[in-house]
């Protein structure tokens, strides 16, 4: 899957989003007017040639005319693309004219600079000096140019993540450009407010903006600038609806705006239809992508942008490669992409053209050949001191040594490709989930070496394991990142339970096997029905209890407990919980054996949503759930503590606390390509209409520490996108990463009424002082052994436990028993009196 590793860069779907965003944000933040009555260049380099004029045949200061032509050059830079060269100017000019400057030039030079550095993603430079020119055109009443400082400045604070700060500069900007009835930069600060909702997965919010910008466009449809502004105002409306997986949707919008007249630049439009193609071969029409490509290719040859033509090149070589197995088209489209590299002295691509073609030849056989064009961009990417080129072209070479039968030289290739793998990302601090997902291949050829090797160590493959996973969710908890080999594995397990730790490959898997007393490791090919997979779960002894099950892959998705081990299921013969990850095994502090008093809340439970009111695309079909609240309510009756229910109307967000134990009876959606919009629906809240959903996000960022466990009852919340790497981004995840200690989700949809009567039997049993993974097991088992239509696996399997399952939930002691213990207290007493009066009597 390598090409997936190396494609479609900035070119590809998701970055390409973004820069259709930047560029319909950054059109409202290119004014000039006020002071200087500017509203393009041309009538800057003017103003400072008029400048230069004057300082050469009049009695300025002679150090006006360099200023003037400093910043002309400047600006010359920028518009050629030098953007690092002209930032460096501006600061020349600042360093040494500053104090001089009248405050309407400096204003103007100190803006020119902010969004120079935005185009560079220098954001903290270009909020600091956009903030400084906003400061002087405030001062000087200069209401244009300060809304576009103002912009600027929210523009900068949007890709820093700073989006409190970033929402407050746009509204500031808007209002002033309500003010002067600019419906054009109206209408493109309404697509900024949009976006930073969209940022923050707050896509209801995002969707109003939009509309609210379509809508001041209509307003101004006579006007000149309303066709662009529509356009790029449905791009972005395509672009959310993409993210919400209404793919149709976003095309019907794309086409929407390829069928009017065209009012975007040529190299906007083929950034769009580089985006539709994208769309295409998500969709699985690779022939309309390679026509989308084709046409994109022309406009950006007819827009001279040889890096946009570069990123079409690649984009075609890889849907050859693919979606239609051409490897020889592949190979020439990369040649032809790294021949305009060469072109342009464009050298980082140069290297990524080698490594394609080295892929392309890799994958044809022509290992002598692949081995050249990898050599040549591992030159180039040291030269260069490109980290992350490196480490790929390195890749590149440990695969065809090994292809050659030297495994060794192939495996210490490898084994540098990692090193500069962990080195990049140990830069880069706190990192995306997705940095390791296009790395993974890395870890698994070096797994596999590790697999061949006899002995196997087991301490060197635990250890390259964890690497290849979860790291990003590793880190999320404090100490969570430390190492643990073998011993500490063992001493962690307690009698009678045995850990399963997988990974799945290519065309194979393993499982290290652990308990307190042993370990070894098991592989076999990935084949149709599992014999393998049920063969390792026969092994478990009559004494296992409990199996705990690290999956990977393919595995994430299935109920192993619901997989034959021998003549039985595997629940029939031991409880099942899942971790995430190894370095989970043994974090969760130990139970307490201190009672609750039955005064303190136990029970926090939310049911049945009101699904009226503004839902989001695609959840307008879901129905009440009265089943629900027969649910949360037989689950209260079934614990000891105080249980606080909402439900109807009152099952809002804002109550959602740190509780021993949280229920959620609703529904749910867990995105497969966008964990960012899988969410948990709630009645809509009047107090903020916006906070009828919880995000895959917001639930991470909860603060759940104290939660013993999560209960989801909804359907698909153990599903989610798949980043390779790193895992499935479920619901059990982000729940765990907030401090919850435990999660009860499901891998499918289950039905209202057997979901109710599941959590009813599960919340018994927990009542009752059984483990978490016990109690879950003997709900299932009552619906296994029912004789019933629920003995069926989709009834019960659905349901998981991830975190810690070998305790039993906090204690708290039942009413009953407070009366009966203060009752004995009481007689005890009186017993003592009586005893005392008798004696005395003697």
């Amino acid at each position: 899957m390598y090409f997936t590793m190396i494609a479609e860069t900035w070119h590809g779907f998701k970055r390409s989003a973004q820069i259709f965003r930047l560029k319909a944000a950054m059109n409202g933040a290119l004014s000039w007017e006020g002071l200087t009555k500017l509203r393009k260049r041309r009538w800057a380099n003017r103003l400072f040639a008029m400048i230069a004029a004057l300082a050469a045949n009049c009695s300025l200061p002679a150090d006006a005319g360099t200023l003037a032509a400093q910043v002309t050059e400047a600006r010359r830079l920028r518009a050629q693309g030098a953007a690092a060269a002209s930032i460096k100017i501006y600061e020349s000019v600042l360093a040494h004219s500053k104090a001089s400057l009248v405050p309407s030039l400096l204003s103007l030079v100190l803006l020119e600079e902010s969004q120079t550095a935005l185009s560079l993603g220098d954001y903290q430079r270009s909020a600091d000096r956009a903030a400084e020119s906003a400061l002087i055109f405030d001062q000087a009443h200069d209401l244009a140019n300060l809304s576009s400082a103002l912009n600027t400045v929210g523009l900068a604070r949007l890709y820093r993540g700073e989006y409190d700060s970033a929402l407050k500069s746009f509204e500031r900007s808007l209002q002033i450009e309500r003010e002067r009835s600019n419906g054009d930069a109206e209408a493109a600060r309404l697509n900024n407010i949009g976006n930073v909702y969209f940022f923050q997965g707050k896509y209801l919010d995002a969707l109003r903006e939009y509309e609210r910008a379509m809508n001041r466009v209509a307003a101004g449809q006579e006007q000149p600038w309303a066709p662009r502004r529509r356009q790029l105002t449905l791009a972005n409306t395509a672009i959310l609806y993409e993210q919400l997986g209404q793919d149709q949707r976003a095309l019907s919008l794309y086409r929407q705006i390829g069928a009017e007249s065209p009012a975007l630049p040529p190299g906007e439009q083929a950034q769009l239809i580089s985006n539709m193609g994208t769309l295409y071969r998500r969709l699985g029409d690779p022939v309309k992508a390679m026509k989308a490509y084709a046409h994109a290719r022309e406009l950006f040859a007819k827009d001279k942008h040889a890096d946009g033509e570069i990123g079409v090149l690649q984009n075609i070589g890889i849907a050859l490669a693919l979606d239609l197995a051409d490897l020889k088209g592949a190979f020439n489209a990369f040649t032809k992409a790294g021949e305009f590299a060469r072109k342009t002295s464009n050298q980082r691509e140069v290297i990524q053209s080698a490594l394609f073609r080295g892929e392309a030849l890799y994958r044809m056989k022509r290992l002598p050949e692949a081995a050249m064009e990898f050599h040549a961009a591992l030159e180039g990417a040291t030269r260069m001191g490109t980290g992350e080129e490196r480490w790929r072209a390195l890749y590149g070479t440990g695969r065809v040594l090994i292809a050659q039968g030297k495994l060794a030289e192939g495996a210490a290739d490898l084994k540098t490709a990692i090193a500069e793998v962990e080195r990049v990302r140990s830069d880069l601090g706190q990192l995306k989930a997705e940095f390791l997902a296009s790395k993974r291949d890395l870890y698994d050829a070096a797994i596999g070496v590790l697999l061949d090797k006899k002995p196997i160590s087991i301490d060197d493959l635990l250890a390259l394991i964890e690497q290849a996973r979860s790291r990003t969710f590793r880190e999320m908890f404090r100490g969570g990142s430390a190492h643990m080999d073998l011993h500490s594995v063992q001493s962690r397990l307690r009698p009678g339970t045995l850990l399963l730790d997988f990974w799945v490959g290519q065309s194979r898997m393993a499982v290290i096997s652990i308990t307190h007393e042993s370990a070894s490791v098991n592989q076999g090919p990935i084949a149709p029905g599992g014999q393998w997979l049920s063969g390792i779960l026969a092994l478990t002894q009559p004494g296992v209890r409990h199996v705990i099950v690290i999956p990977d892959g393919i595995l994430q998705t299935v109920a192993l407990e619901a997989l034959p081990a021998g003549n039985t299921l595997l629940i029939e013969r031991a409880a099942v919980s899942y971790l995430p990850a190894l370095f989970l095994l043994g974090t969760a502090p130990p139970p307490s054996h201190t009672p609750s008093p039955p005064w303190q809340p136990q029970l926090l439970a939310f049911a049945n949503p009101v699904m009226d009111g503004h839902l989001l695309p695609g959840d307008q079909q879901w129905t009440p759930l009265p089943k629900s609240l027969d649910e949360v309510r037989s689950i209260a009756a079934e614990l000891p503590g105080r249980a606080e229910l909402h439900a109807g109307g009152d099952d809002l967000k804002r109550y959602i606390k740190a509780r021993p134990l949280l229920h959620f009876s609703t529904h749910a959606v867990a995105d497969a390509r966008n964990a960012s919009n899988s969410r948990i629906v709630f009645s809509p809240d009047r107090a903020t209409p916006e906070s009828r959903y919880l995000f895959w996000r917001e639930a991470q960022a909860l603060n759940l520490h104290g939660v013993d466990l999560v209960t989801l009852s909804a359907c698909d919340t153990e599903s989610g996108t798949m980043i390779r790497g790193e895992g499935i981004q479920s619901f059990s995840r982000a729940f765990l990463a907030a401090g919850a200690g435990a999660t009860i989700t499901t891998l499918w949809k289950v039905a209202d009424g057997p979901t109710a009567e599941f959590m009813k039997q599960f919340y018994y049993a927990l009542s009752r002082g059984e483990s978490k993974a016990e109690a879950l097991r003997t709900a299932k088992l009552r619906f296994l052994h029912s004789g019933s239509e629920l003995a069926q696996s989709r009834y019960w399997a659905a349901f998981v436990l991830n975190g810690e399952g070998e305790n039993p939930i906090p204690w708290v002691l039942s009413w009953e028993k407070l009366w009966l213990g203060i009752g004995a207290i009481l007689i005890s007493i009186a017993l003592t009196a009586a005893a005392a009066r008798r004696l005395r009597r003697l």
